[in-house]
């Protein structure tokens, strides 16, 4: 995981906002959306913990400087380091914790299971977890507060996105969206002679030159993702978090393929099953570039399906809480 791309803070912002780089954490590095570096992403973050101090203590005199009242880290260790240090409540949001995840990645390099205890410790000063539905264990925080579904709902008419695409009013042919997160996927989908079918594809990268339509979006920011989402008959993607929860927001049929190393993805996949109209893309037909035959099966014909109800409006509740702190 590199620093956030430009695009990630050119939608308009709910509430004015500064904003400055500063790299608070590793994550998770992949090669591309499916494909996950274990053994760079613990060497990394070796790299990184074994200089936190400097880290810790310049983001101290920011934060005193600023006059800041309160941190909200979603879901960065360093950001409760700074907190407690600087003497200042702190926030996490998110679904899991990077403890949770490494616990998984360390079982193959015996020699970073420090760094587990090293983020379990971080996450211990934090004042509160507010935590996300799909979780997984998250026992390294003190406190903990549920709250529903935090998810963007699409705001503008399905028609005027799909025009603003370049969709023809009345088109007839089903409009699959593929959203894979931040990577340009080079070299991760094979032009198949089996071929993509008879559909319109969105995507922010050319995964195939054998798509027959493949509209590719100039300006990423342009359209909002959830306004693609509600405007697409079916979203294909990796089960993560936002993707998951948007597609149950706007009510869009998910057909999800699996991920290397993605300890979420029992926790991912139980979601998708309970609240979406969903389909699995087995991975070898993925790669293969062979979805003309899954596609037709899930969208082939149309099905009856009830969603079922959940809370979304988890921001609001979110935002409620952080007030209550700043109180």
């Amino acid at each position: 995981m590199g620093t956030m791309p430009p695009w990630v803070f050119e939608e308009p912002p709910a509430v004015p906002l500064r904003h400055r780089a500063v790299r608070c954490d590793i994550g998770a590095i992949q090669k591309d959306s499916l494909h996950l570096d274990v053994a760079r992403t613990l060497e990394e973050n070796a790299d990184f913990y074994g200089g936190i101090d400097p880290l810790v203590r310049r983001e101290v005199d920011f934060v005193r400087r600023e006059k800041i009242d309160l941190i909200v880290g979603d879901i960065p260790p360093l950001a409760f380091l700074v907190a407690a240090a600087a003497g200042v409540k702190s926030i996490a949001i998110g679904n899991f914790s990077w403890d949770w995840i490494y616990e998984e990645y360390v079982n193959e390099y015996d020699r970073y299971k420090y760094l587990v205890g090293l983020v379990r410790e971080a996450y211990a000063r934090a004042d509160l977890l507010v935590r996300l539905p799909f979780h997984g264990d998250m026992s390294a925080f003190r406190t903990v507060r549920d709250i529903p579904l935090i998810s963007r709902s699409a705001t503008l008419p399905r028609d005027e996105v799909r025009g603003r695409l370049g969709i023809r009013a009345g088109e007839t042919k089903k409009v699959v969206f593929i959203s894979m997160g931040g990577h340009d996927n080079a070299g991760t989908v094979e032009d198949s002679a089996l071929g993509f079918g008879d559909y319109i594809f969105i995507s922010f990268f050319n995964i195939s030159g054998r798509m027959k339509q493949l509209i590719l979006p100039e300006d990423r920011a342009g359209i909002p993702h959830p306004d693609i989402v509600r405007a697409s008959d079916c979203v294909i993607s990796k089960p993560g978090y936002c993707t998951v929860a948007e597609c149950i927001a706007n009510r869009t049929p998910l057909m999800y393929t699996s991920r290397d190393h993605f300890r979420e993805f029992p926790i991912m996949e139980a979601a998708v099953k309970k609240y979406c109209r969903w389909y699995h893309l087995p991975r070898d037909d993925f790669h293969a570039g062979s979805w003309r035959k899954h596609l037709d099966a899930f969208l082939g014909e149309e099905q009856a399906f009830r969603w079922p109800e959940i809370p979304t409006d988890g921001a609001a509740t979110a935002a409620r809480i952080i007030l209550e702190q700043l109180g």
